[in-house]
């Protein structure tokens, strides 16, 4: 696998290892839904609005599941799609 996000490939979070959590939004003073690359932690929100989500569960969603502050909404989504959002990324 190979993303748009250059990161060392000996770090704890290469793709083989996304996690998703949420975190403090230090521009927007709001907690964001993300990830982390490398040393990179990616506001999911944004990569959504900016419609780099493009596999087929994703592009048949009508509403924003990362514009939350918590994961629940994705979680509930399934393995299926998780798996969708990692090679997204």
């Amino acid at each position: 696998m190979k993303s748009f996000i250059a990161y060392d490939e000996s770090n704890n979070f290469p793709l083989e290892n996304i996690p998703f959590g949420c975190f403090m939004n230090p521009t927007t003073n709001k907690v964001s839904c993300c990830t982390r690359i490398g040393d990179k932690v990616i506001d999911l929100a944004i990569i959504e609005s900016e419609r780099l989500f493009d596999g087929p569960i994703f592009s048949k969603m009508s509403s924003k599941i990362f514009n939350n502050d918590t994961l629940n909404v994705f979680a509930g989504l399934g393995a299926e799609t998780r798996r969708e959002a990692r090679e997204s990324l």
